[in-house]
Formats: structure tokens, sequence, C-alpha cells
């Protein structure tokens, strides 16, 4: 028999049991709120697409042709995986979804589904679009809006994109080499033969050094003034890396500068010429640091412990740049892009200073990096939310009418549903998707998430539509424009119907580009493959971002330098090139390198390790596993540095390591590539 003082105890169990009871039904309710039609929110069911479209109307306009092959299906990798099975055959020249669409056969549209009156992007109240640099070519606000308003990605600027970098070239200027490290060693290797530029039409110049005009000492010149640079342009990514500071060796070992810096301070003072006249001049720890122009703080970047440094603000100039600094650099990369189209002259750092203008531009640009899921409200796009039920072996459509451009799109799906889903979008209607995709390969790594923010893309964790369930937000803020309809159709191969929302942003503008994504499935890179051609496409475009994925690299089969254990991701010391049309190839030195970071890949791994040392807005780190060795990178170019092209481009990415075969591993490489096309 229960005591007075058990049943009081019997009775609260059994009314927290009915709460939760209650609780549980009210959420169930919410759910079905969520999927059917809700007053006041425009959302509407989407019904599961089924049957084939029906013929099809005359074609449509021509696009670009990419020299891959569609293969949606190829099967994607476990990390139990062998690398025999990631590629199949094993060869170096994998299959990509870029697809060739010549002449596009549209297929009618099908009943529009039953919703709740929302405006369409016909209708909708005109947005204000950024103010080109055709528009505003003199304005250094325009220059830093062409950052923040990612609308502007998809829009043909006119210009050309020369790299300088500190790429080695054992094998001479002609040949990409498989080099482990890409460095100056010492001052003498500066102006060695295995260091320099492509020039227009072939050659090859070498970096020197001269006395400095303006004050006589030594100056080691990176940037020269060269034909190929002549104005007008803008410097539009600056990146260096120096020594580390984690060698308990190092004297100076312990000193909070080193620990901070590194031997960044080395380099000594860095100097911008602008049109002849001495722009900047300072040290470059503190111009990277933010106290010799602090309105640009938010465009600069530092890892502690000299992880890596730079600048994204656009230097303009309108006749001729030049780059120095007074101590040797180790490892820099510099990007310059000249605008082909007649400019009015620009506003440049010597007759210009940084105004309340480009102080509110950089704000908004600050908070888009700091959350950069708000990126919608600062345009001002209507949002529309549609519930997706998507039964196993079936596949739902979203469907938008007329023109305008979707600028921001979002997925909310239960944890572990996006592991059966697979996703293509259709512009224009085109019957062959500009994009087409394993689900998450858009977001992040192609079959694990990750969590991961960037400008461009991330995977943000959060609760899910159950108690105790979970959920993951997939977003994209690249702009996907349409002349005639949008369709985006997303597939499920599990055994299990797919619940989960779709948001979609609009606006009425739009532009002639496609937003298109080529994505290479995984193939193995034995130990004498000499190099990877994940990309390689014809027409007009631009390149806006890419992802990189390694898996299984089998570090134990390298039998020479680095020593077992001290650098086990070796592999990304791999040079990545970039072909545009026939002009000099842009060399990017390592995978650390083209993600603006450095030599804190070596710290300790995990998820806040990646928060705080190794993300920027652009670029970094997606997934990490340490002890697979397995890696995923992301690059999104901002929008005045995006390389265009106007016949053709490739990407070639070489297997890493060491310049023999017995240098190298064996790796499994996959990537995701974003474009648009035009």
């Amino acid at each position: 028999m229960s005591t007075p003082r058990q049943r009081p105890l019997g009775r609260y169990l059994l009314l927290l049991v009915l709460l939760a009871i209650l609780l549980a039904v009210g959420d169930y309710f919410l759910i079905l709120r969520d999927w059917a039609c809700v007053a006041g929110r425009g959302v509407w069911e989407e019904r599961p697409t089924f049957t084939p479209s029906s013929p099809s109307p005359p074609p449509t306009r021509a696009r670009p042709t990419s020299t891959a092959t569609p293969s949606p299906t190829q099967p994607l990798p476990t990390p139990t995986d062998t690398p025999r099975a990631l590629s199949g055959a094993g060869e170096a020249t994998p299959t990509s979804t870029c697809t060739p669409t010549t002449t596009p056969t549209p297929s009618p549209p099908p009943p529009t589904p039953t919703r709740r009156p929302t405006p369409s992007p016909e209708t909708t109240k005109p947005r204000p679009q950024p103010p080109s640099v055709a528009e505003a070519a003199n304005s250094t606000k325009a220059l830093v809006r062409e950052i923040w308003d990612l609308r502007s990605l998809a829009r043909m600027h006119h210009t050309t994109t020369r790299l300088f970098s500190s790429v080695y070239f054992p094998l001479g200027p002609d040949v990409a080499p498989y080099s482990f490290w890409d460095k100056f060693e010492s001052p003498s290797f500066f102006t060695t033969v295995y260091y320099g530029y492509p020039l227009e039409g072939g050659g090859f110049g070498h970096y020197t050094v001269r006395q400095s005009p303006y004050f006589g000492d030594q100056e080691y010149l990176i940037v020269p003034n060269i034909r190929e640079t002549q104005g007008p342009g803008a410097i539009t990514f600056m990146w260096f890396a120096y020594k580390s500071s984690d060698d308990p060796n190092d004297p100076l070992y312990g000193n909070p500068g080193l620990m901070e810096w590194g031997r960044m301070g080395d380099v000594g003072n860095i100097r911008i010429y602008i049109d002849g006249q001495l722009a900047i001049n300072a040290p470059i720890t503190e111009f990277i640091g933010g106290q010799t122009i602090p309105q640009i703080e938010t465009l600069l970047w530092h890892h502690a412990k000299n992880g890596g440094n730079g600048c994204l603000f656009p230097i303009a100039y309108n006749r001729t740049i030049e780059v120095a600094t007074t101590g040797c650099p180790r490892w820099f990369t510099i990007g310059i892009t000249r605008f082909l189209k007649p400019q009015q002259p620009f506003e440049t750092l010597v007759t210009h200073s940084i105004g309340p203008d480009e102080v509110e531009e950089i704000g908004q640009l600050d908070k888009l990096w700091t959350d950069p899921l708000i990126y919608p409200e600062l345009i001002g796009s209507q949002q529309e939310t549609r519930a997706l039920s998507i039964p196993p072996g079936g596949s739902a459509e979203i469907r938008v009418p007329g023109s305008g451009t979707i600028t921001a799109l979002r997925f909310e799906v239960p944890s572990g549903v996006e592991d059966q889903l697979g996703l293509q979008m259709y512009w224009d209607q085109e019957t062959i998707p500009s994009v087409s995709l394993p689900f998450r390969a858009l977001f992040g790594r192609p079959e694990e998430t990750s969590p991961y923010q960037s400008f461009a893309t991330g995977i943000v964790p959060g609760p899910g539509f159950l108690p105790l369930q979970k959920k993951n937000l997939f977003y994209s803020n690249f702009p996907m424009p349409f002349q005639n309809g949008a369709r985006i159709v997303i597939t499920n191969s599990g055994l299990e119907t797919a619940r989960l929302n779709a948001i979609l942003y609009l606006d009425r503008q739009t532009t002639d580009t496609r937003f298109t994504v080529c994505f290479s499935p995984w193939v193995t890179l034995d130990p004498d493959t000499p190099e990877y051609r994940p990309l390689s496409i014809k027409g007009r475009g631009r390149l806006v971002g890419l992802m990189l994925h390694s898996a299984q690299f089998d570090y134990d089969a390298i039998r020479v330098d680095p020593p077992k254990g001290k650098w086990r991701f070796c592999f990304v010391e791999a040079n990545i090139t970039i072909r545009i049309d026939d002009n000099p190839p842009l060399y990017f030195s390592s995978w650390e390198d083209i993600t603006g970071a450095g030599s804190y890949w070596n710290s300790h791994w995990n998820w806040e390790g990646i928060k705080e040392r190794a993300n920027t807005a652009f670029g970094g780190i997606a997934f990490i596993e340490p002890e697979r060795q397995d890696l995923s990178i992301y690059r999104h170019f901002l929008p005045l540095e995006a390389p265009e092209f106007t016949r053709s481009l490739s990407l070639i990415l070489q297997h890493g390591a060491n310049t023999t075969p017995e240098g190298r591993g064996r790796i499994a490489i996959s990537g995701t590539f974003f474009l648009y096309l035009q």
C-alpha cells in the first residue's frame, strides 16, 4: 500500500505524463499546419510530380556547352569505401554533371497547383538594383556595394583577371609543378627563374628587387607595372602568409607579437603605388591589422599564429598599379581585375578618402558577413514558403512563373532526411537542368552534413519539427535569375516520405545569365596520376565559387618528405590552375592559398577550431576529419574578382604533396563549381 507521501508523487507523475502527451499533440497539429495552407504566411502545399513532361514547343536560345557529360546518378562514397570503389575505373578524368545544352527543348508548363494568392515576381514592387561599375565607375561606394550585393554576381562585368602569386616552377614556366612547398625560402629565391608570372601571348616575367622611387631603399616588387595590368582596374584580393609561430625552438617563442603574427613582421612595410603615386606605406601587420585604414577593417582578415592574412577592399587605379614590400615575402597571392569597358576615372586612395558613404556600405557588408541569413532582408526580397512532402521514389517541384530572380534559397530539412535527396534546377523552360547534383552537394560536402557558414552557402543546425528532433537549415545566397519561369525539382531516393520546408526569396529584377552548377563525382588519383581536371566548360560566363572535397588519403604510402606525422594534409599543397580563354593562367599555390588561409591548418581541429581560426565569409573549411584526412573547402569569389571568360574556362588540380609518385599517396577528389553562363 502506498503511503500518504507517495500518493501525491504518483499524481504528479501522472500529470507530467498527461502534459507531455498534450505538448506532443500540440506539436503534431503545428506540423499539420506547416504542411497545409496557412493564411497570412503565403504557404501552400506542393504536390509530388511523377509523370514526365509531354511533347515540347519550339526550342529556346542556345546555351554554352561543357565538355563534361551528365552523371546525376553517380554513387557517392562512404568513409568505409576503398579508393577504387569511389572512382569506379580509378581514372583521373571525372564525369561532371555540368551538362551540354545547345538547343534545349522546353516542356509545356504543368497545371498550376492550388495555392493562396501571393504576388508573383512580375507584380512585386521593383527593388533597387546595386549601382554597377558601369553606372557609377568613379564611385568607391559602388565598388564596395559590388562586394555585398550578391545580385551583381549574376551580371557580366566585362573584366579580365590577373594573379601574382608565390607559385614555384621548378620544371619551367610552362609546366605546372608538383611541388610540396611554394615559398621564398630566402631573398635569393625571389629573383630566380623558378618564380614569376605568365605574360599575355606566352613568355614569363620574373619578380625583381628594386630601389624604391620614393625612399631609395630596397623593395621586393610583387605586382609590377606591366601592360597586362594597366588600368582602369582594381586590386580585389590580397593574401599573405609567412612562417608560423608553432616552433618552440624559435628564440622568440612565447613572445606575444610572434604568437599573434608569426614571422609576418619580417615582410616589413607594404607599399602600394597608384597611378605613379605612393598611396600606402605601412608595416604589413598594421595594414592588415586595421590600424592603417580603420574604416576598412571588415574587409581585412587575420588568423592568429599567422594562419593567413589579407585584404578584400577594392583598391582602384586608373592607369598603373604596383605593390612592393620592404622585406622578402614568403607566400602571397594578389588578384588584379581590369575593366575592359570605357570608364570614367575611378576614385582612388590617392584622390579620395574613405568617407561616410563607404562606411555605410561596409557596415552593410559587416552585417551580412556576421549573419549571412539576413541577406534577403538587406535587399528587400519577397519571401515565399512552401511545404514539401515527397514519397519514396518520387519528386516534388517548385515552380515560379514569369521573370525575376531567386535571390536566396533555404531548405529546412529534418536531420538525416537530406541523405536521400537529389536536386535539379531548370531555368527558362529548359529540359536539361542547369543544376543537377546530390542535394547536399549544393551546400557542402556531398555525403556528410557538417555545419559551417559563408556569405554564399552554409548549413546551420537547429531544433526539428518534433520534440527531440533535429533539423538543418541549408542555405544559398547565390542569385538565380530566370526570364521565362524557374523550376526546382527535389527527388527522394529513400524508403520513407521526406518532409521539408522550402523558403524562396524573390526579386523582380533579372539578368540574362543562368546559374549553373557543375558537380564532379568522386575520382581516385593514384600516385602516378599527373593532374585532375574536374571542370572544363565552353561558352561565356563567370566562375563565382567552388568546393573541393577529399577522401581516404593514403598518407602511409608516402615514402619521401614530408616525414610521417609532420603534415598529414600535405595533399592540400597541390597547385590549382584556372585557365581562361587565351589569357595567362591564374596560379594558386595550394588549397590553403585559394581559400585565403595559411599554415593554421596545422592546428588542432574541431568545430570550434574551424569557427575560431579557419573560416572567413568567402573561403575556408566546410568539413574536416583529421584521422581520415578527409577535407572539404570552399572559395566564393566576390563579384568584382570572379573570373570571366568569353570562350572557355578550365580548372586543373595537381595531385599535390611532392614532385614524384613516391611523394604522393592515393586520394579521392570531388568538386562542386558555381558559374553563371550567358
